[in-house]
C-alpha cells in the first residue's frame, strides 16, 4: 500500500475538494450512504466524532453527489456508487 492509499481526510478536507458541504457528508455517514472508511478512537479509547474519509471514499461521495443531482434517491445513489466503485457491473 502506497501512503497517499493509506491517507485520510477530515471532513472539511474532504468538502474542500468535492464541494460537497459538510453537513452533507455528516448526514450522508449518519444515514449509512457514505460511511467514513476510518473513526479514530480518542485517548479514553471511545470513538471519536471526527470521520476519515479515504481518496475512494471522496470518488464516491462525488459519484453519489452527481447521482443525486440526476434524480437518484440516496439509498440507490449510494448503492449505484458502491458497486461502480468496487468494479460490479451494472445491467442496463
Amino acid at each position: 500500500m502506497s501512503q497517499a492509499e493509506g491517507r485520510t481526510y477530515g471532513v472539511e478536507d474532504v468538502e474542500r475538494v468535492t464541494g460537497i458541504p459538510k453537513r452533507t457528508l455528516q448526514r450522508w455517514d449518519d444515514e449509512g450512504l457514505l460511511t467514513a472508511s476510518a473513526t479514530p478512537r480518542g485517548r479514553d479509547g471511545h470513538r471519536s466524532p471526527h470521520r476519515r474519509y479515504s481518496e475512494s471514499d471522496m470518488v464516491r461521495a462525488r459519484l453519489i453527489a452527481a447521482l443525486r443531482a440526476h434524480g437518484l434517491p440516496g439509498r440507490r445513489a449510494a448503492l449505484v456508487a458502491r458497486a461502480v466503485c468496487n468494479g460490479v457491473p451494472l445491467a442496463c
